[in-house]
């Protein structure tokens, strides 16, 4: 594990290596946001209904704590069980979504979602996996992990 730069050992017998998730990005389908008025400022996202992954609703505090927004109070957020919905409900004109520009790269590269004025924040949350030290690791493992290691490599550093 350590061959990947990634790996950090936990204190607990544990090393974690992180993947991508950190870069989140705010998206929507383009026709939705023009249709809204746009985003010019960061603020803007409270006149806009949202989009959440019900498993990761930190994020919207978060992007309010990056972004120094007061008193963020939206009147309207619509929770998924998984990013494949939140994704599709943003494609759709359903909402201004937060999700990890890893999992978007296509969508934003074709013009489906847009992401306004570039806006996001590094979270401290990401996709991630932990392997107890004290195990050595099994031969399925270490191709898995190194498939896995290969694949994120080949993401561009703004995607992970």
């Amino acid at each position: 594990m350590q061959r990947s730069g990634l790996a950090r050992a936990t204190g607990r017998g544990k090393a974690t290596i992180t993947f991508f998730g950190q870069n989140v990005a705010l998206v929507g389908a383009p026709h939705f946001i023009a249709r809204l008025g746009g985003v010019d400022r960061p603020d803007d996202i409270q006149k806009f209904p949202l989009l959440d992954h019900k498993h990761t609703p930190l994020r919207w505090g978060e992007f309010a704590d990056a972004h120094a927004i007061s008193d963020f109070t939206p009147e309207r957020i619509t929770h998924f069980g998984f990013y494949a919905l939140v994704i599709r409900a943003a494609i759709a004109g359903q909402g201004l979504a937060l999700v990890p520009r890893g999992l978007i790269a296509d969508e934003l590269e074709s013009g489906k979602l847009a992401n306004p004025k570039g806006f996001g924040f590094v979270s401290r949350h990401a996709y991630w996996l932990t392997c107890p030290l004290d195990r050595p690791q099994r031969p399925a493992m270490r191709v898995f992990l190194d498939w896995l290691l290969h694949e994120v490599s080949l993401m561009p550093a703004e995607y992970r």
